[in-house]
């Protein structure tokens, strides 16, 4: 029994798929720190009980470490669509070291229907995410779901990849529990009265 040793060109294309493949790899994770990272407030990952509010998020480690995940010059964030409960932002790094930021207080990203697309030392990626929250509106905490589409940008600095830029599109937002998103829509994708 014989075996076929691969040719230069196979060879080539083999290298080709598997430094697309670790790429791609290497960007999940990339984005999965980000978000265990912003969600938590805390390099270690560690997230105070979501009810107990007296507890804050964050100890003063995940702008350092947030920041360690994008690109020398920082990444650019943008918003599309977003209700006047969102505040702007400069940076993707949301945790100043402080509690986290009054305006929202706990939250979890769940991103879903990934797409990647790795082009040498650049990439971008797409995902749908459902982020439950609790924020103030209008001088009160509200728990609320949000959904919502997130664009990112990478670029491999010195063999590591980090984020460029991120946009995120908000489609809805509502309060939670009931009457929910289809009665009380706080999002721009739907205009209705509540109760209507």
């Amino acid at each position: 029994m014989t075996t076929q040793v691969p040719s230069a060109r196979e060879l080539v294309m083999l290298t080709t798929r598997l430094e697309r493949l670790e790429a791609e790899s290497e960007i999940r994770r990339l984005v999965s720190t980000y978000h265990w990272v912003n969600d938590t407030g805390s390099a270690s990952g560690a997230m105070p009980g979501w009810t107990d509010l007296t507890v804050p998020a964050g100890d003063g480690t995940g702008q350092a470490r947030l920041k360690d995940l994008q690109v020398t010059n920082g990444a650019a964030w943008s918003g599309l669509g977003l209700s006047a409960a969102w505040p702007s932002s400069a940076g993707i790094a949301a945790d100043d070291g402080t509690p986290r930021p009054g305006y929202m207080p706990r939250m979890m990203h769940f991103l879903t229907n990934e797409w990647l697309e790795v082009d040498g030392d650049t990439a971008c990626g797409r995902w749908y995410c459902w982020e439950p929250a609790i924020v103030h509106i209008g001088g009160e905490l509200t728990p609320i779901l949000i959904a919502g589409r997130l664009r990112c940008e990478f670029r491999r600095e010195s063999g590591i990849w980090r984020y460029a830029a991120t946009e995120f599109e908000e489609v809805f937002s509502t309060p939670y529990p009931a009457p929910g998103w289809d009665h009380v829509p706080y999002g721009p994708a739907n205009t209705r009265k509540a109760g209507s």
